[in-house]
């Protein structure tokens, strides 16, 4: 399973999504850089996420996505592709 640790501490879930996606991407494309495909899996499931999820309603569901509270969220895969968000260990539905 492929999990991606977000530190929404200060942004929100959106934000940090866009962060990490362009952080791990400029790692990608730094010259001499060689394929690590866990990273481009993330880079995957980060686009995914930004593409496809309702990032205002997520925020307004659920509290903790909005930033600047103290919460374990985590993106995560499954065997199967399935995109889920872990808040504090538990799924959310998406």
């Amino acid at each position: 399973m492929v999990r991606i640790p977000l530190d929404l501490s200060k942004h929100c879930i959106q934000t940090e999504t866009k962060r990490v996606y362009n952080r791990l991407l400029s790692t990608c494309l730094k010259p001499g850089t060689s394929p690590d495909p866990m990273m481009e899996q993330q880079l995957e499931l980060l686009q995914q996420a930004l593409e496809t999820w309702d990032f205002a309603a997520l925020r307004a569901a659920y509290p903790e996505l909005a930033g600047g509270r103290e919460a374990n969220v985590v993106l995560a895969a499954d065997g199967n592709g399935v995109l889920r968000i872990f808040l504090n260990g538990h799924p959310l539905p998406v």
